[in-house]
């Protein structure tokens, strides 16, 4: 035995287990030792072992652990009894058997918490060299299994297989029931393809010997079945699954435990087809079944409760969902103890629960409790302490707490690899996990190339179109996006939107989340009306498939709702985004994150239509219910403050929008670091402020280090990159060095042509700003030329009435002014004010200074009354819209002062 960790409970479960039928000499030694201990009634007598105790102790060869009840002899004598007995070949095998006799059968606490005690002793026996008895390699098996040893329980599992084939023959029960547990270890270790040729192997022996409808040849399909949907072969999974169950009805009847477990497992195999109401139907008829047959409190049936909740959520009913959840953790502290693995099990789920429901502070709290209860219970590296691990490290990440959360993902990286192998599922899953750790703060390359060996070891362990390895293909899309890698990740996206549809279906909620993801890609890359009819079609099908109220039916309604910002189609964008909000209230609560963000949303479509006072109310909103829920230094907070900065500058509120600004940048360079993509915008957009107030020398020295930080961080021609150089441009322009600016916009077009393509609307933009140059310089011919080329490709990319396309009219007849072809300025500014007030309305800042435009040119034509009737309707609609005290209402009344002149 180990040294260590020795107590009399194993002795006592030794002397308690059934005896093996074999007749070796250390098995009855084994007996006789334990039968010292034994009253004349044959229970345990403890006063028997602790008297020995006792003897053996006063002679200083064990100590005795008060506290834990244990004992442990002193290394030093531990290894000088070994190699006393070194040559005698029983006393190894007595050991085995005292041991082996220990392990208990059961799935009780008692029953856990020992096999895990026994761990070290199985270790420490099997370390002698003997060879293992037959008898006991079931029960070694087991621990090891149970404590995700899988290669040892693997070789202890096929030895027994080998075995009995000798002993028993290839067909007898016993060898096919430890053939069937070599295939679930292979399951365990995520072989699938070996776990499918056992298991397959498995039923037809059973069904040769025993007969189709046999519960042990039922029980075996049951298994394969749930290798099946491991592989995520779902269809194959339900097949045999509703085979099982209605064999099980007619051998063993509706309401037979192994019947129940089996309608169970096909209610969780419809729920992964997105068959959610099916899944409920059925966890409801087994949670009441349950409760008829094995009574409330029973572990299974508080394992299905814990389905049905799992399917309720699915479906976006949160409360019922919640509530069944905590009924589960209370009954199970109370029928299992709180530190049983199922009741931490449960209490995870929990933890989970809260997370996603934006209660962080309650999931840290919980989670952290489950990883300090399962180190008692547990070793350290067994996969669900690690599991539960890798749950805090996902909590902690909600938070914006990525260097904890990324110090946890690396522990349990590391440690999954040394005790599941490297391409393990569950290790997969936990690089996966650091992955997008990395790509939260804005380590791309790292992201990058975790993303990829993902995607490839998943593709080679699951197969290429396993839903796992299409979410790591999903995941790797999104990175490329992140680097502005825009046809990188459309390919991906349109080989996992293609996969799914064939495994998953059409219209299963994951296949219409990466269609959404896909339309995004398309808005991105300026796509809008492609964006904007898979943005429909999404909206649409999740309305059919989980309802119009559903949490994922909403989002998809944002997405859409924020193409139709992008198409200058703000009316549309607002009415989704009001109901959005209104329906997110209702079904979250107001202050879950998805609600503040729906929010946050449709304060910028307010801002996006120059209703500054209404998106500062729901800004402030936002940012003081992130406050309370994120804490006031998480990422997400930040960014709210950063958007309400930018409704404050808007405003011309530019000494608020700075100190909000400074306050950010200071932030995220705290928490994310100095060079975090979220950093340098703050930078950026700290900058823009410098430059309203034309502060020019700090806007530029800003400018330059956002530029020099950008290259670094997401590379030269990365569009984050691009618009750091046009904005420098722009700050130089400002300062009248034109040719600076005109050196960097030129370099900007032509990136942005090759890295976006030509007819992209940034790319339309850029060529727009490069023509505002020339024009600075008496270029106007070659201002001229650009700017008639962006109007006609935004027209044909956008729309003619899109707001950029506007304001490229709008900017062309600013070029027509300078060139003194004033009947050709007014005709075309004339289009853009009635285009602006049917579009953005009458009120809009944008069509307001398109009128103002057009008095200057009345004016320059010599119309001053026109000119001052239109000068004096502006000033009225900015002081109502802007504010008496904006900046520009101050630009105005001079414009009023010389028309009255003249």
């Amino acid at each position: 035995m180990h040294h260590d960790g020795i107590s009399e409970d194993m002795f006592k479960a030794a002397a308690a287990a059934e005896r093996p039928h074999s007749d070796y000499e250390a098995l009855h030694e084994a007996l006789a030792f334990l039968q010292n201990f034994m009253a004349p009634d044959g229970d345990w007598n403890t006063l028997e072992f602790q008297e020995m105790i006792g003897d053996v102790g006063s002679y200083s060869l064990i100590h005795f652990d008060e506290a834990n009840k244990v004992l442990s002899v002193h290394p030093l004598v531990h290894e000088w009894m070994r190699c006393m007995y070194a040559e005698d070949l029983s006393t190894p095998l007595c050991a085995q058997y005292l041991v082996g006799l220990a392990v208990p059968r059961g799935f009780g606490l008692s029953d856990y918490l020992l096999r895990c005690a026994l761990l070290p002793h199985v270790d420490a026996v099997l370390q002698y060299g003997a060879d293992i008895l037959v008898d006991l390699l079931p029960g070694f098996a087991l621990i090891y299994r149970e404590n995700g040893r899988f290669l040892v329980a693997e070789k202890l599992w096929a030895a027994l297989v080998e075995a009995r084939k000798q002993m028993l023959g290839k067909d007898h029960p016993d060898t096919v029931e430890s053939i069937e547990n070599l295939a679930m270890t292979y399951r365990s270790q995520g072989r699938y393809k070996e776990a499918e040729r056992l298991g397959g192997e498995v039923v037809e022996a059973c069904k040769r010997v025993l007969g189709e409808d046999h519960p042990d040849t039922l029980s075996c399909i049951a298994n394969l079945a749930s290798i099946y949907s491991c592989q995520g072969h779902f269809k194959e999974a339900e097949r045999l699954q509703v085979e099982v169950v209605e064999a099980m009805k007619q051998v063993l009847g509706k309401d037979h435990p192994n019947t129940l477990t089996s309608i169970a497992n096909l209610a969780v195999t419809y729920s992964r087809q997105g068959c959610f109401e099916e899944a409920e139907r059925l966890g409801v008829e087994v949670v009441e079944a349950r409760k008829q047959v094995l009574g409330k409190d029973h572990p299974d049936t508080l394992q299905s409760i814990a389905n049905l909740a799992s399917a309720y959520r699915s479906q976006g009913r949160f409360e019922e969902a919640d509530r069944l959840d905590v009924d589960v953790v209370e009954a199970m502290k109370q029928v299992l103890g709180k530190d049983h693995p199922n009741t931490l099990t449960s209490i995870a789920k929990l933890a989970s629960m809260y997370r996603n429901q934006g209660r962080f502070k309650e999931a840290e709290r919980l989670g952290v409790e489950v990883v300090e209860a399962m180190k008692q219970v547990l070793a350290k590296d067994d996969p669900d302490m690690l599991k539960s691990i890798a749950n805090l490290a996902s909590i902690y990440s909600c938070q914006g707490h990525f260097k904890e959360a990324e110090r946890l993902q690396v522990e349990v990286v590391e440690a999954m690899k040394q005790v599941l192998g490297k391409d393990h599922p569950n290790t997969l899953t936990s690089i996966a996990n650091l992955a997008v750790t990395y790509l939260c703060q804005g380590c791309f390359e790292e992201a990058e190339r975790l993303g990829v060996e993902v995607v490839e070891a998943r593709k080679q362990v699951l197969g290429k179109d396993h839903p796992d390895t299409l979410q790591s293909i999903a995941n790797l899309a999104a990175t490329y996006w992140s680097q502005g890698h825009f046809k990188e990740a459309e390919k991906l996206e349109l080989d996992v939107v293609e996969a799914r549809k064939q495994v998953l279906g059409k219209d299963h909620s994951d296949t219409l989340t990466s269609i959404a993801n896909l339309a995004l890609t398309y808005l991105r890359q300026g796509r809008l009306e492609e964006a904007e009819r898979l943005g429909v079609q999404v909206v649409e099908a999740m309305k059919q498939v989980l309802g119009k109220d559903h949490p994922s039916t909403l989002t998809s309604i944002s997405i859409l709702a924020s193409i139709y910002g992008s198409q200058g189609r703000f009316e549309e964008a607002e009415r989704l985004g009001v109901q959005v909000v209104e329906a997110m209230k209702q079904m979250l609560g107001k202050d879950h994150p998805d609600t503040v963000e729906s929010i946050e949303n449709l304060a910028m479509t307010y801002r996006s239509q120059g209703r500054y006072k209404e998106a500062e109310t729901l800004g402030v909103e936002v940012v003081e219910a992130r406050k309370q829920v994120l804490g006031k230094d998480h990422p997400d907070t930040l960014s709210s403050i950063a958007n309400l900065a930018s409704i404050y500058s808007c405003q011309g509120h530019f000494k608020e929008a700075e100190r909000l600004q400074v306050e950010v940048v200071e932030a995220m360079k705290q928490v994310l670091g100095k060079d975090h993509p979220n950093t340098l915008t703050s930078i950026a957009n700290l900058a823009g402020t410098y430059l309203s107030q034309g502060r020019f020398k700090e806007t530029e020295r800003l400018g330059v280090e956002v530029v020099e930080a950008r290259k670094q961080v997401l590379g030269k021609d990365h569009p984050s990159t691009l618009t750091g150089i046009a904005n420098l441009a722009s700050t130089y322009q400002s300062q009248g060095r034109f040719k600076e600016a005109e050196r960097l916009g030129v370099e900007v077009v032509e990136a942005k042509k090759q890295v976006l393509g030509k007819d992209h609307p940034n790319t339309l933009i850029s060529i727009g700003n490069l023509a505002s140059t020339y024009r600075s310089q008496g270029r106007f011919e070659d201002a001229e030329r650009l700017e008639v080329e962006v109007v006609e490709a935004m027209k044909q990319v956008l729309g003619k009435d899109h707001p950029s396309t506007l304001t490229g009219i709008a900017n062309l007849t600013l070029t027509y002014h300078c060139q003194g072809r004033f009947e050709e300025a007014e005709r075309l500014e004339l289009e853009v004010v009635e285009a602006r007030k049917q579009v953005l309305g009458k009120d809009h800042p944008n069509t307001l200074q398109s009128i103002a435009n057009l008095a200057g040119t009345y004016r320059s034509q010599g119309r001053f009354k026109e000119a001052e009737r239109l000068d004096t309707e502006v000033v009225q609609a900015r002081k109502q819209a802007l504010g008496k005290d904006h900046v520009v209402i101050h630009a105005i009344p001079q414009n009023l002062m010389t028309t009255s002149d003249k």
